[in-house]
């Protein structure tokens, strides 16, 4: 099930950064949190090895911590399933380092888009309103456009 996730890691530098993706999957989550990570310009880079990724899974709020050499290792070790190998080709797609030049020079009818293979995904942020007393919810992700 598509979840939002809060997905953290520290740079070289010993500062943390926080991003906010949508994901199926803990490994999915720590991909596409590497690949944001990776192409923002006030990120350093991050280490490899033992650098922990911590993914907070909401609702209900779920922490979990990867190592990145475990990431990279379970990434590369060979799929189980045809659903496992299906899932690891589509994250190894995800993680190249390409993978951000891919997205940010895609031509794309639609402001803010990305294309991914044959895939069109747009920008979204939505606010959803609760009731008396409760607290606002904010998503921002993206969507693939149908």
């Amino acid at each position: 099930a598509l979840r939002t996730c809060s997905v953290s890691c520290t740079d070289l530098r010993g500062c943390e950064h926080i991003v906010e993706v949508t994901a199926d999957s803990l490994y999915e989550a720590v991909a596409r949190g590497l690949r944001v990570s990776r192409e923002n310009d006030w990120v350093d880079d991050i280490g490899r090895g033992q650098t922990t990724i911590s993914v907070v899974v909401r609702p209900p709020q779920v922490e979990h911590k990867v190592r990145v050499q475990d990431f990279e290792r379970w990434l590369e070790s060979q799929g189980l399933t045809p659903a496992e190998v299906s899932l690891k080709n589509r994250l190894r797609e995800l993680s190249r380092p390409d993978a951000a030049s891919r997205l940010k020079s895609a031509p794309s009818s639609a402001v803010g888009a990305a294309s991914v293979g044959s895939s069109l995904w747009c920008p979204i942020e939505t606010e959803i309103r609760a009731g008396m007393g409760s607290t606002n919810l904010r998503y921002k992700g993206w969507r693939k456009h149908l």
